[in-house]
């Protein structure tokens, strides 16, 4: 069946249009007719409250769908997009993941329509066609998630004490090389405090598996120096802080998050009066491309040392490597910025120091990373 209709006016294309929720009765699809008018452009309009996929499809006959334009529609985010069709059939299908919608409303129209712009306070999606009407700078914009599937990571890391004789190390409070890496299967996360006055919440953000598109909050109140269990199974941990409920006190001792059977993968250490880890650590969850854009390190404290080090990155499956190395002394520090580092899903990333000239070195350093949403 199609539908043939010879007028310049914009109007509604009601069959690919439809307000009815997808679900398991329609195969959680919404399947547009082919429709063919002597109109220029097309606009698509979608709302719904799961995460959609949308084809909008082109033919000559109504009968070989050649052309496919492919657009990820997002969870609570108004889908807008016009594209010049010419004389073609047109359907819309829209998909979900198996997920039901309580909302759905598509609008398809016909017509002669402009390129579309957004405000300057509006999120712009990855797929968006719209001019963007916007002068703020490209970091604050990114921070403030004004671009849909763009973030920053930035990621600081301390090591306090790093020796001749124990390099090589990496970046975060408890020193020596990063245990929170493991190869092996998620576990259930315990917490405990070397202080029995920790009896705050500690909150973390983690990846349940090697699968997980995006970090997760979680949280546990902690015993004191009795583990307890956090009831949440992961493969890993970039960060943490802890809350104990005043507003002028920290953390009374040192806490630990780690593995409950595999107690030796410890993915945080918050030392006392930090109440904030500090790992430069990270692992690129499922589903993105991160970018290290910057690189930073400075030597604290010791006057006569310097250090060597490099990026520790393993992808997944592969053997590790240091990359983009770099050395430091008490008066020149590392700030490097990196036009173009791509981290592949699953990758994990430390700052680590091979070579130091002197016990007792302290050093700070960091980087930023740039993830995006592959589509």
């Amino acid at each position: 069946m199609s539908i043939f209709r010879n007028t310049l006016a914009s109007y509604i294309s009601i069959p690919n249009s439809s307000t009815t929720n997808l679900d398991a009765g329609n195969s959680y699809t919404f399947t547009g007719v082919g429709e063919v008018t002597n109109h220029p452009d097309m606009m698509l309009n979608l709302y719904a409250d799961q995460p959609t996929t949308i084809q909008i499809q082109f033919s000559q006959d109504n009968t070989n769908w050649d052309s496919i334009i492919t657009k990820s529609g997002k969870s609570g985010f108004n889908e807008f997009t016009t594209i010049v069709k010419g004389a073609r059939y047109v359907r819309v299908i829209v998909t979900t993941d198996s997920l039901t919608t309580t909302v759905f409303r598509l609008q398809t129209q016909f017509g002669l329509f402009r390129q579309g712009n957004a405000p300057v306070s509006g999120v712009i999606s990855q797929d968006s066609d719209a001019l963007v009407v916007r002068n703020i700078g490209e970091e604050i914009t990114l921070a403030e998630g004004k671009f849909d599937g763009y973030s920053i990571v930035s990621k600081l890391g301390k090591n306090t004490d790093i020796d001749t004789g124990t390099v090589p190390e990496d970046l975060w409070d408890a020193g020596g090389v990063y245990t929170g890496f493991p190869t092996g299967s998620p576990e259930v996360l315990q917490a405990f405090s070397s202080n029995a006055g920790d009896t705050g919440t500690l909150y973390f953000l983690y990846l349940a598996n090697n699968t997980s598109e995006e970090y997760q909050l979680g949280s546990v109140v902690l015993t004191g120096t009795t583990p307890v269990s956090t009831g949440i199974s992961a493969w890993r941990v970039h960060t943490a802080w802890y809350d104990n409920g005043t507003s002028t006190s920290f953390n009374l001792g040192d806490i630990t998050l780690r593995h409950t059977t595999t107690t030796s993968n410890v993915f945080i250490f918050i030392p006392i009066g930090r109440s904030q880890s500090n790992a430069c650590v990270y692992t690129v969850p499922a589903g993105n491309t991160a970018y290290v854009s910057a690189i930073n390190l400075v030597i604290r404290g010791n006057t006569s040392t310097y250090v060597d080090g490099a990026l520790w990155v393993r992808s997944t499956g592969s053997s590790p490597r240091l990359r983009q190395p770099f050395g430091a002394t008490n008066t020149q520090k590392v700030d490097r910025k990196i036009d173009r580092f791509p981290l592949s899903a699953g990758t994990d990333i430390t700052m680590r120091v091979v070579v130091v000239g002197s016990n007792n070195t302290s050093v700070v350093g960091g980087m930023q990373i740039r993830l995006v949403k592959n589509t």
